[in-house]
């Protein structure tokens, strides 16, 4: 009996050091793993924090563009009331042109850079940081970009000092005014009236909406596709909720194909068909879409 008591302590002996140690090597593959897994999220992290600094870093670099962009367009009002009769005021503007152009490029590099940089990873660390969990900060970026290149050679500013027009103290008055002399083909006077509102001190927001709205169809109808490119990323990006926010989608991006700016008019589509699939805007922004990547596979191609 004493043999036995021996013989089963001895094997509980064994049997309690070999699960030690299995429990050892266990314990050590977890922190191992466990190790290996938080140093790639702290790298992961840290790369998503140069990203977020970076564009966010672009974001106040392009407010302030457009602060350069809102003074400008105040001095030419200023100025044209007495027509721009001095030399240097005229060579002033041409330089901030050429200064905004400057910028502009310089941030269009830079968003190229935070993409690059963005991707460059392996490929688990692609899927993790790649721009999907930024895109929609860089997209709204590069939108602002494109409407500052199109704004710096025209003026776009809102000089809210105007009056209403007699005939338009109300919204219904607006409404009814601005839709006849849509249907009617009356471009010019659409658009002329639609600026007066815009510019108007007293408009409410709805009045400048539905201003907007008007004006940029009739600039699109126009072929003014940079005036009508600015009013509808104008109107995207301040009436989300508007009613017409999926047509201002679909036709901006338009307006840039017109100009000739596809990876624009791409970012425009993709959210309206993404957005708004079962109504006719998206469906028929998935299909611009598709001609967009066809035309491009055909053009790498040759």
């Amino acid at each position: 009996m004493k043999d036995y008591l021996v013989n089963l302590n001895r094997t509980n002996l064994i049997n309690n050091n070999s699960n030690l140690i299995k429990g050892s090597r266990f314990k050590m593959v977890v922190v191992l793993a466990t190790s290996s897994f938080l140093f790639q999220s702290c790298l992961t992290s840290s790369r998503q924090d140069q990203l977020q600094t970076s564009i966010t870093q672009l974001q106040g670099q392009v407010f302030q563009m457009q602060e350069q962009l809102n003074k400008r367009d105040q001095q030419i009002s200023n100025t044209t009331q007495t027509a721009l009769s001095s030399k240097s005021d005229v060579e002033s503007l041409q330089t901030q042109l050429q200064l905004t152009q400057g910028v502009v490029d310089e941030l269009k590099t830079k968003i190229k850079r935070i993409e690059e940089n963005a991707g460059s990873g392996t490929s688990s660390d692609s899927n993790v940081i790649s721009l999907n969990s930024s895109s929609d900060s860089l997209t709204h970026i590069q939108r602002q970009i494109a409407r500052i290149e199109l704004s710096a050679n025209s003026r776009v500013g809102i000089n809210r000092k105007g009056k209403l027009p007699a005939k338009m103290q109300t919204q219904a008055e607006i409404n009814k005014s601005l839709k006849a002399s849509f249907e009617q083909g009356n471009m010019k006077q659409t658009i002329d009236q639609s600026s007066l509102i815009i510019n108007a001190a007293e408009a409410t927001d709805s009045m400048i909406q539905t201003a907007l709205e008007y004006r940029a169809e009739a600039k699109f109808k126009t072929q003014d596709y940079k005036g009508a490119a600015i009013d509808f990323s104008n109107y995207v990006d301040f009436f989300s909720s508007g009613t017409k926010y999926a047509r201002a989608l679909l036709l901006a991006g338009d307006s840039y194909v017109y100009l000739k700016n596809n990876a624009i008019a791409k970012s425009y589509y993709q959210e309206c068909a993404k957005s708004f699939p079962n109504i006719p805007e998206g469906k028929a922004a998935a299909g611009r879409l598709a001609n967009l990547s066809n035309l491009n596979q055909s053009s790498q191609g040759q």
